[in-house]
């Protein structure tokens, strides 16, 4: 069975939207934005400094040169104020800056200690004294920037915080919690694929979210329930943007936030870490309950390195991360016994609580009477399942009891594999004065075992396996001291699987039922007793995105204006299997034996 779900695309202040069903489901989206004095535009990955600059009596200095050097990178960036003093810089690549700023007549100032984080809409006003130009003053501390350009609410986690903060997961998306307006965060893998769920100032997320996420300035999200997708290691990570209300028309593909995460670049210095995080079974005690430790493994490692290439030109950054783990999965459940297998129930005549799976009376089907002695085995009229039979007959499946009277149970444990590798790998080159081109590629992989649900080992398990790639290309055109161009390629693609094993279906235990599409086993309860649990799976989920965005940013006067364009082309997939294989209840009814185990014995609808 195919299923289609299509994104939520809410584009504002224009949207066109096209969909074509055909299995494979196709959405175009073409955005055209056309801004006046909205100076956020275009700042997914990078930040906007703005302000005046004035004499000593307040007077506004035209023509005057603001020259911003990056002091990582050597990156460069000069701008002329209007005839109002006034500048703008958009686009600036994040970190840290020193400002010069120089007009005749003036002795030239600089401001180091300036750090421009993502999203920032930075307002930094200057002040020349008269005087010779061969006079330098200079100012160093760190400049507190306030944002007066717009209203937008939200904050930004800066790397020192994702460096210092308790991540026991070491997933990024945790620190979410910590802005403003964010009320929860989830992460989960209902379909195969690694999904994040964040709910902001109470949007909804019921099966379909409501935020839009980026990883680099590319669209980092899958369509097929609007989630975000994996993030690199918190050791590659500079910092997030959430932005939570009132943001820019050219994040409106989803109504209640975005997300916006950057990772770390190259600089003029080399740097790197190595990192690995371990837990083990020996360091946990034993459960309650349980006769052996619960296998229990956790090892998180990796690696960072970044540096220049050719120094002031061209840089690189990579990373790796793996984690392998195993994760623990307890039982603690009743089962029948030797006797109760072969229709002996003369315990449960008696039984207290729980023990032996209860007390009840078995009825014989035909007469509807009561059983002498709960003895249906001795009854003409009990006849063995042989589909039943076969599943309680074989230890792996159905266990029998290990725990001694009276307590008729089965207790044990067993660990489920978890492996996940991530790749990235970035370059910025700024070789040409008026070009800073950046390229990067992230990857990840994943493959985990999952248990489906009851009570009970060795039934059934799922195998999920996951594919993510990002891959993203910007070029930043400084067209002239009052216009820049900003033009961005982006590429996202998130494949995933669910597979059930073993690959079997009753029909492997002797039942005349088959099942449509993948052998799976059937899910197979019995009240008071045990859960052979089973989950949906599904061969394909997932979707690829195409992107291109064009963002021109001018100023002319008092104005900004800022003319892009933004289209998408995405392709989402999901084919699942739903309850293929088959669900089969056992409950104390009044019919059939009045019990849910003397039922299951004779077989019913398992034939």
């Amino acid at each position: 069975m195919t299923a289609q779900n299509p994104i939520n695309q809410f584009f504002r202040p224009f949207r066109l939207q096209m969909a074509a069903k055909m299995g494979v489901k196709t959405i175009l989206a073409v955005v055209i934005l056309l801004l006046v004095s909205v100076p956020a535009v275009g700042q997914l990955s990078t930040a906007t400094a703005s302000g005046t600059i004035s004499d000593q009596d307040g007077a506004v200095i035209p023509n005057a040169t603001v020259l911003f050097t990056q002091t990582d990178t050597n990156f460069t960036r000069s701008i002329v104020t209007d005839n109002e003093g006034t500048y703008r810089a958009p686009f600036l690549p994040i970190g840290p800056y020193t400002v010069k700023v120089s007009a005749p007549g003036f002795e030239p100032f600089a401001q180091s200690g300036i750090v421009l984080t993502v999203n920032q809409q930075a307002l930094l006003n200057f002040t020349l004294k008269l005087g010779m130009q061969t006079t330098e003053v200079e100012v160093t501390g760190q400049v507190p920037l306030v944002n007066q350009e717009n209203s937008v609410l939200g904050g930004t986690v800066d790397n020192h915080q994702i460096d210092n903060l308790p991540l026991v997961g070491r997933n990024v998306y945790d620190l979410l919690s910590i802005t403003p307006g964010v009320q929860n965060v989830q992460s989960e893998n209902s379909i195969g694929l690694p999904m994040q769920h964040v709910i902001i100032n109470g949007s909804t997320d019921n099966m379909v979210g409501q935020v839009t996420y980026y990883l680099d300035g590319g669209l980092n999200m899958t369509g097929l329930r609007d989630t975000g997708n994996v993030l690199p290691n918190p050791d590659a990570m500079d910092q997030f943007n959430v932005q939570t209300n009132n943001f820019s028309a050219e994040y409106g593909r989803t109504g209640a936030g975005v997300v916006s995460v950057v990772t770390k670049s190259g600089t003029n210095t080399f740097h790197g870490s190595v990192f690995e995080f371990h837990q083990e079974t020996n360091f946990n005690a034993t459960s309650y309950l349980q006769t052996s430790r619960t296998p229990q493994h956790i090892n998180r490692f990796g690696g960072t390195a970044g540096g220049p290439v050719l120094k002031d030109k061209v840089f690189f950054y990579g990373s790796y991360g793996g984690l392998r783990q195993i994760s623990p999965q307890n039982f603690n459940t009743v089962v029948p016994d030797a006797k109760q297998r072969t229709g002996d129930f003369s315990e449960n005549l008696n039984a207290t609580g729980t023990n032996y799976g209860g007390k009840f009376t078995v009825y014989d089907p035909v007469t509807n009477q009561p059983v002498p002695g709960n003895r249906f085995d001795l009854s003409p009229n009990f006849v063995p399942d042989p589909v039943a039979m076969a599943v309680l007959n074989q230890n792996v499946p159905l266990p029998s009891p290990n725990r001694p009277t009276p307590d008729n149970r089965y207790v044990g444990n067993i660990g489920l594999p978890n492996e996940t590798n991530e790749y990235l790998a970035k370059g910025d080159v700024q070789v040409l004065n008026n070009h800073r081109i950046s390229l990067g590629y992230f990857q990840s992989l994943g493959s985990q075992t999952v248990f489906p649900g009851g009570n009970l080992p060795g039934w059934a398990l799922s195998k999920y396996n996951y594919r993510q790639q990002n891959a993203n290309a910007s070029d930043v055109w400084t067209l002239s001291s009052r216009s820049v161009n900003q033009l961005w390629l982006s590429y996202s693609r998130m494949m995933a699987g669910r597979v059930s094993s073993p690959g079997k279906s009753l029909a492997d235990y002797g039942s005349d039922l088959n099942v449509q599409g993948t052998p799976s086993l059937p899910q197979i309860a019995v009240s008071n007793f045990f859960t052979l649990g089973q989950s949906i799976t599904g061969p394909v989920a997932g979707d690829n995105v195409y992107g291109v965005r064009d963002v021109l940013s001018t100023t002319r006067g008092s104005h900004a204006l800022n003319v892009g364009a933004e289209l998408y082309l995405e392709k989402d997939r999901l084919q699942t299997l739903l309850n293929n294989y088959g669900v089969f209840n056992f409950s104390n009814t009044t019919a059939g034996t009045h019990n849910a185990i003397s039922d299951f014995l004779i077989g019913g609808s398992i034939r």
